[in-house]
């Protein structure tokens, strides 16, 4: 599993559950990123020339993926931050919880020596 959360909900369109949250934010990686996890300056190698009806869509569509990959880096980019800004804010609230748990356990031992 990955860090990200798993929604599952039914799709009445498809008519099964969906539960792909952390593929779809692969998907887009390998799509609109380099390996080097850059915005793609050109389409994909696996995006081959027969799977458009014609050469003009495949040269619109290149142009197109050129043009929004750099906001879906960014995008997933923020993803990132905010799924491990959240990870980090988890464990110190937990830390912080545990440290008052014995807090009070150790003040509450003291209390009942009284």
């Amino acid at each position: 599993m990955s860090k990200y959360e798993v929604i599952l909900y039914w799709s009445k369109e498809d008519d099964v559950y969906v539960a792909e949250v952390p593929q779809l934010v692969r998907r887009f990686e390998r799509y609109f990123l380099t390996q080097k996890k850059e915005a793609r300056k050109k389409a994909p190698s696996f995006a081959k020339a027969d799977h458009y009806p014609s050469p003009a869509a495949k040269k619109r569509h290149d142009a197109a993926l050129v043009a929004v990959a750099p906001g879906v880096s960014d995008a997933i980019m923020r993803l990132e931050r905010d799924v491990e800004a959240r990870d980090v804010f988890d464990r110190l609230l937990a830390y912080v919880y545990r440290v008052r748990g014995r807090r009070e356990a150790a003040a509450g031992s003291r209390n009942d020596n009284r």
